[in-house]
């Protein structure tokens, strides 16, 4: 009797152990991840920032993107391009001027797992407000700055 009831509580003891492991590499996997993603997000309005700043010329024609020149003859465009339901921040060249034409979906990927306009906007008054909102898995985080262009 006495063998079976140190049986059971090992067994129980065991279990528990190897119930709390998981949880902490459960834990510790979505907090490496949630790490990832508020990098990146950061470093992409960081980088958006730093291009706005320096600008001279700012348009935009809706909410999931800002044109902007810092030379008066090279322009960019930071837009949100919809991929099967997620969106991605990505810079690419204007030809035409402020108001000229790309290819959607061409240029570099600036970041991912962007979540979709209004929760993410981009907005070129002055200030111009970054408001970019990323979500993976379980994690969100969202990474928000007003920018006042110097040579405006």
């Amino acid at each position: 009797m006495e063998l079976l009831l140190a049986t059971a509580m090992v067994a129980v003891i065991i279990g528990a152990l190897a119930f709390m492991f998981q949880v902490v590499v459960g834990s510790w996997s979505t907090q490496g991840a949630r790490a990832g993603l508020g990098v990146s997000v950061s470093k992409a309005v960081r980088e958006m920032a730093l291009d706005l700043r320096n600008a001279k010329e700012i348009g935009s024609v809706n909410a999931n993107e800002i044109r902007f020149t810092a030379d008066g003859t090279t322009y960019y465009i930071y837009y949100l391009y919809n991929t099967a339901g997620s969106y991605q921040l990505k810079k690419t060249t204007l030809s035409g001027g402020i108001n000229g034409t790309f290819v959607s979906g061409s240029g570099n990927l600036i970041a991912r797992d962007i979540l979709p306009p209004p929760t993410s906007t981009l907005s070129a008054g002055v200030p111009i407000t970054i408001d970019l909102t990323a979500q993976r898995g379980n994690s969100i985080i969202r990474s928000a700055l007003k920018v006042r262009p110097r040579n405006i």
